[in-house]
């Protein structure tokens, strides 16, 4: 059975393909650098939608007492998860297993840091 990570992988990575040729990113630094950060900056634009979804951020209008809608916020979440995926996969990651052990190998190294006060 595929995992979830690695079945939404597979999917990105085929939806994305109408788009990205992998074979000139593989050849053309340029092309790959063009999509990276096309990629950041769709994901900078979700990050913000989704910020928008906090009332709070704006202490003077007379919405910042409102409840934050979590089901938009979350979907605006969903959003930037996709342009994560994406990115990851124009910036060459082979597949969620990389993507899990270099996590793995990160999230040791912030543990360390937190716990030496980094």
């Amino acid at each position: 059975m595929t995992s979830p990570l690695a079945d939404i992988f597979r999917r990105q990575k085929k939806f994305i393909s109408k788009w990205v040729d992998f074979d000139w990113l593989s050849k053309n630094y340029k092309y790959r650098q063009k999509q990276v950060l096309g990629y950041i900056d769709h994901t900078i634009e979700e990050l913000i939608e989704l910020r928008r979804e906090m009332p709070i951020r704006k202490h003077w209008k007379s919405t910042h007492n409102d409840p934050p809608d979590i089901e938009k916020a979350k979907e605006e979440y969903i959003d930037v998860f996709h342009f994560i995926i994406n990115l990851g996969i124009v910036l060459g990651f082979k597949d969620e297993k990389e993507i899990y052990d270099r996590y793995l190998a990160k999230h040791e190294i912030n543990k360390k840091r937190q716990k030496e006060k980094y």
